[in-house]
């Protein structure tokens, strides 16, 4: 490299750093303005997260600071999980189109008390013109998600006559359904049961841990508290009299319209996804054709939340901010969306998932002894794993996924006779802890 080229690319340096430095000050000024106690933020361009900054604190009273795996409660945008997963179940063949009636898939009959001769589409429940209506009465804010009921229960209570907590007036509106919009939470966690019921999931959750958070990587993604660590969690807060309040940790029975929690890395991974047409370097949870929809991004607020996924997807380009406090993030938001084309993808993208044959770029890795035997092998593979592990991944020496399996017991035999010979790389993991093996097909 020439003097000239030395001096110009140091120079470019120069001024990629101060006007990372520039941002990181403009973004902290906006958080003290509005009162933000913790920030995750990040950018998301060319297939990969270009730029990103945490902030301040998860949980103030233990000093823990914000990180890219720090989980934040989403609010409002896991809605936009809910209709990921519509269209991946349609691609599945579990649910036909989003034009189909709800009650063919719902184990029990929904008829709205104002218009009993119209039919509810899937399709009116993600656009919220099916005529739901949020009754707060009824929609209470719970300590913790052992304190809920199942969501077909609870969703069977609000919306049938014999329901405990049904109420025509307060639970539906007026308006004629179909054309009429009104934001309805029930609605998009009716959606999600119909998803759940259509697919033979365990729970809506678990169907998006499978076929979304899994396979694209999300370790810290979750509708469900306890499959996080509760001290990695950024807790809620509130502000007054010059003071953080720690809101604290909740739940609520319509789980699918705003209780997934998410990290700034999970969240770009997702991202990447939908902006790259439903394909993440080998990984595709959609085809091409069913993401347009989904990169119109959404916004997030709840009790101690506030959060975006902003998109354009004309320039392939996307802006994620997750925050614990209520506070307005709009000037943040505008910060990020400005500062998009100062900022390129110029390395390797670390981000879990890519350029990784593992998966496991912020797994703990253990170092136990061999879990799968005999090695080599030319038939079969019996695999007893050394700790709670529940999925299996095997891939060939160039980093392929060659299988995706589930481990539901200590002890798990898998038939690998069709394999070519070779070595294999094996992976057990939990969404904590991995464990890595070479074995050799005869």
């Amino acid at each position: 490299m020439t003097m000239k080229n030395l001096l110009s690319t140091l120079l470019l340096f120069c001024t990629f750093l101060l006007s990372a430095q520039d941002l990181s000050t403009l973004i902290q000024t906006e958080m003290e303005n509005n009162n933000i106690p913790g920030l995750a933020v990040g950018m998301v361009k060319d297939g990969a997260l270009v730029w990103q900054g945490t902030f301040g604190y998860a949980d103030i009273e233990n000093n823990i600071p914000v990180s890219e795996d720090t989980p934040f409660m989403l609010a409002s945008v896991s809605k936009h999980f809910v209709y990921c997963a519509a269209m991946i179940a349609i691609e599945q063949g579990h649910i036909n189109s989003l034009d189909d009636p709800i009650n063919q898939y719902l184990p029990w009959t929904l008829t709205h008390p104002l218009f009993p001769n119209s039919v509810i589409t899937l399709r009116m429940l993600l656009n919220h013109v099916a005529g739901i209506q949020d009754n707060w009465d009824v929609m209470p804010y719970l300590d913790n998600d052992n304190q809920t009921q199942a969501l077909g229960d609870y969703l069977e209570d609000y919306l049938l006559p014999s329901g405990s907590i049904y109420n025509q007036n307060l639970n539906f509106y007026t308006e004629t359904i179909g054309t009429t919009y009104h934001y309805s939470n029930i609605g998009y966690a009716l959606a999600g049961y119909v998803i759940e019921v259509a697919t033979g999931a365990e729970t809506f959750g678990q169907y998006c841990q499978e076929h979304i958070f899994e396979r694209l990587c999300m370790s810290q993604s979750s509708f469900f508290f306890d499959d996080l660590e509760e001290e990695e969690i950024a807790i809620p807060y509130s502000f007054s009299n010059s003071t953080f309040n720690a809101i604290g940790h909740y739940s609520y029975n319509d789980y699918p319209s705003g209780r997934l929690r998410s990290s700034l890395r999970d969240m770009a991974n997702y991202a990447i996804t939908l902006l790259e047409e439903g394909t993440m370097d080998d990984i595709t949870i959609l085809q091409a054709s069913n993401t347009n929809f989904l990169v119109n991004g959404h916004s997030g607020g709840d009790q101690g939340v506030a959060t975006i996924l902003d998109f354009n997807q004309a320039t392939k380009e996307g802006v994620i901010v997750l925050s614990n406090t209520g506070g307005n993030i709009n000037n943040i938001i505008n910060l990020l969306r400005d500062n998009l084309d100062q900022y390129s993808a110029t390395q390797e993208d670390e981000l879990p998932c890519h350029n990784s044959t593992t998966s496991t770029t912020f797994i703990e890795t253990t170092k136990e002894d061999p879990f799968a035997s005999p090695n080599p092998s030319s038939e079969s593979i019996f695999i007893k794993p050394s700790f709670k592990a529940d999925r299996l991944r095997i891939y060939s020496t160039i980093g392929v996924l060659i299988a995706d399996l589930s481990i539901k017991n200590d002890n798990t035999l898998v038939d690998i006779s069709s394999y070519e010979k070779g070595v294999y790389l094996l992976q057990l993991s939990n969404n904590h802890k991995s464990q890595s093996q070479l074995i050799i097909k005869e």
